[in-house]
């Protein structure tokens, strides 16, 4: 499920804070190269694996932007289409995803159903199609819950099956929006025509009538995607009881066009089995569709010179793709499973006037090869692996898929080659440590020293529930080189899709083991071993550590994932990720089983992953969060160090403020003796992190400080024109 950013989000990007720990920003400023140094300008976009692409003008500077809606995950993407000569063609926006409304599932068209020059949006609920209508500024708001066609002796939900994409189009030229779709049980077309032009004079309302139920009078085949001509209905308009055929339909996608300018509409299929589109050319007219030829290689076979699509269930997208004022045609699949989802938008730029096609094939990952896009159910990991001080990021994954070898489970790496609190990455390997020749399904890593050689080790959690233990036996300053010591290690075994952290839970030195897994608990291993050898039993000592359960109910999955760290003050955090679309932050741990305390959530789409990293200075000052359609995103902390340019010249004695006890234990007091105006105060810890905020504007305020460590702490306190810094002793 697609979760929303609230809509304050929308102007501060995403941002979410809480006690001790940081508040982040999406951040996409860290560049990305490919292994060929080609700029991935749209790297946080977050990947694509079944997505469905539509034409809105976004920030209103009279382009088309591109809308997509990802049928795999619900989620939604919006890509700004820059200007020509702009240094890249797209940006990925992230804050626009807000404005769309929640409960977007199975397909998501937009298209201007009152021809106010705004798209609304068509989507699918229970029994059929319901639609959002955007008020002008993008503000959406439910038109219609569910819509009707008039059958002749009975009105009902115009229905539109979950597999299925519906054609959404002026079929008969008349300036209202048509539906085709197919039937509950039928191989042929129903044509839903839209009565508003006819009842209205106007094109705003939604009344559907059953125009025919066999249009374009063709019959696709129960088993397969052939297709038979002349197949007319018994009558032009016919009601529930008289169609001829009634063999069960399995899932079409449907897209409506003229391509020959002759004021028809022509059929590009898709079908739930097999990889080709089918093209039929309308013979008929405006009113009255016959289909007359087909082409079962669209668009190679009857058009042009150019690659046939093959796509498992493609699904044809007629839109402007590169601001040239031209549809373009996009095919993606349109199955949950099955497709190749690292290649799984074919890109045919149009060199013809809209309404008409001369396709130039282009790339088979539009927007993709962009994008850092490790399949399927991304598991990001910060690591050094070449240990040169700075963190890598090791990329997990449920599993690349292509139709010549089916699932593949490896590693991408990124090395980090900018410089200390100044990263850039670059992808040197899809397949790091060559897990892939081991066929383990699902590939989750996490890294530590498990045998006191100073180096990190590495386990790797599978979908199976199992764990697999790989040494490092490089040796000094060299690259880590990985050997399988031991697949399904210790005998551990959590159900399925198991995700691993190595972290020191019990303080005592040695590195214990904590693992999501599917059902939304987090499973905690004791290493009963020492800091060089470890020993794990196969029994937890918790499935619920903290009892934490991030399943959301009987309805849905937990897949849990899991980051434990710790606070600027030094006390433990656990971030989990969820399947449903939240992260959850916890605080006072304090053992295996004493619950631990939900701090804050933080929305997000479906998580499968998460890691931290200090890479501008400040502890796990960026996180990293996978996402199920394979990318990943990065959020990066709001605090700020408090350098020595900050406090140059400014440390005096800051008369007229007083601070006591100094030092302290539990409670410090800020007392004015004359304050004139509000001020700010801020606390930066031994290591110069920012750790607090707090606005004063009585003449004493009493502080907690209890919490912290013992050393020296700066207080910067801020006014309009003054910086005055006291240092505060804790004992």
């Amino acid at each position: 499920m697609r979760l929303n950013f609230l809509l304050f989000f929308v102007f501060s990007f995403f941002r979410f804070g809480f006690s001790q720990v940081s508040s982040y920003n999406f951040y996409d400023e860290i560049p990305v190269y490919s292994s060929s140094n080609d700029s991935l300008f749209l790297a946080y976009a977050g990947g694509l694996n079944s997505p469905e692409f539509s034409n809105i003008d976004l920030n209103q500077d009279g382009i088309q932007d591109i809308f997509i809606f990802d049928r795999h995950t619900y989620e939604i993407k919006c890509f700004i289409v820059n200007p020509t000569g702009s240094l890249t063609p797209y940006t990925y926006q992230k804050a626009y995803e807000a404005w769309f409304p929640e409960g977007l599932e199975s397909f998501a068209l937009l298209r201007d159903f009152n021809c106010d020059g705004y798209p609304d949006i068509f989507t699918r609920t229970i029994g059929g199609i319901k639609v959002y209508k955007n008020d002008g500024t993008h503000h959406f708001t439910l038109e219609k819950g569910l819509l009707l066609s008039d059958y002749g002796n009975i009105q009902t939900n115009l229905y539109n099956s979950n597999v299925d994409l519906p054609a959404i189009d002026d079929i008969d030229f008349d300036g209202d929006l048509d539906i085709l779709a197919y039937d509950i049980g039928y191989n042929q077309l129903t044509y839903h025509k839209n009565a508003s032009m006819e009842r209205y004079g106007h094109c705003d309302s939604l009344e559907y009538v059953v125009s025919t139920r066999c249009w374009g009078e063709f019959l696709e085949a129960l088993n397969n995607n052939d297709i038979t001509l002349n197949e007319p209905c018994d009558a032009l308009n016919n009601g529930l009881d008289s169609l001829k055929s009634s063999a069960a339909h399995a899932g079409s996608s449907i897209l409506t066009l003229d391509y020959d300018l002759d004021y028809d509409k022509d059929l590009i299929l898709g079908d739930v089995s097999f990889y080709n589109a089918v093209f039929l050319r309308n013979g008929g007219d405006s009113n009255n569709a016959v289909m007359d030829t087909f082409y079962v290689n669209f668009p190679q076979d009857g058009f042009m010179d150019t690659p046939a699509v093959h796509i498992f269930f493609p699904a044809g997208f007629y839109v402007d793709a590169d601001n040239d004022n031209k549809k373009d045609l996009i095919f993606a699949s349109h199955s949950f499973d099955n497709y190749d989802n690292t290649h799984s938008a074919w890109f045919y730029k149009n060199t013809q006037q809209t309404d008409s096609l001369d396709l130039t094939f282009i790339q088979e990952n539009f927007l993709q090869a962009h994008m850092i896009d490790a399949g399927e159910g991304a598991y990001p990991v910060f690591y050094d692996f070449n240990k040169d001080g700075l963190d890598d990021i090791v990329i997990g994954t449920d599993g690349y898929f292509d139709v010549s070898s089916g699932w593949t489970s490896k590693l991408l790496l990124l090395e980090n080659i900018g410089q200390l609190h100044s990263p850039a990455f670059k992808i040197v390997s899809n397949d790091f440590a060559n897990l892939s020749v081991l066929n383990i399904d699902g590939v989750y890593p996490t890294f530590g020293d498990l045998d006191g050689d100073g180096d990190q080790d590495m386990m790797v959690g599978d979908k199976t529930g199992r764990i697999h233990y790989f040494e490092d036996i490089s040796s000094g300053q060299n690259a880590a080189n990985f050997q399988l010591v031991s697949q399904n290690y210790a005998s551990i075994d959590v159900g399925d899709y198991a995700k691993p952290q190595l972290f020191d839970f019990n303080d005592d030195g040695a590195l214990d083991l904590l693992i999501g897994e599917r059902d939304g608990g987090v499973f905690y291993f004791e290493n009963s071993g020492t800091a060089q050898q470890a020993i794990f039993s196969d029994t937890a000592i918790t499935d619920m550590l903290g009892g934490i359960d991030v399943k959301p109910g009987v309805c849905c999955l937990g897949n849990s994932a899991v980051f434990m760290t710790r606070d600027s003050i030094g006390e433990k955090v656990l971030f989990v990720a969820s399947d449903q679309g939240y992260i959850y932050i916890y605080t006072d741990i304090v053992d295996p089983y004493t619950p631990f305390t939900k701090l804050d959530s933080m929305p997000s789409t479906s998580s499968t992953g998460i890691s931290g990293s200090s890479l501008f200075g400040l502890p796990n000052d960026v996180l990293a969060i996978g996402d199920g359609l394979g990318g990943i995103q990065i959020y990066k902390s709001t605090d700020t160090l408090l350098t020595s340019a900050m406090i140059k010249g400014q440390e005096k004695e800051a008369h007229g403020i007083q601070i006591f006890p100094n030092p302290a234990k539990e409670k410090v007091v800020v007392q004015f003796n004359d304050i004139k105006s509000s001020w700010v105060l801020t606390i930066y810890d031994l290591r110069s992190r920012k750790i607090a905020s707090h606005t004063l504007i009585n003449h004493k305020t009493e502080l907690d400080f209890s919490r912290y460590k013992s050393g020296t702490y700066t207080f910067v306190f801020e006014s309009t024109d003054t910086k005055w810094i006291k240092k505060v002793v804790k004992e």
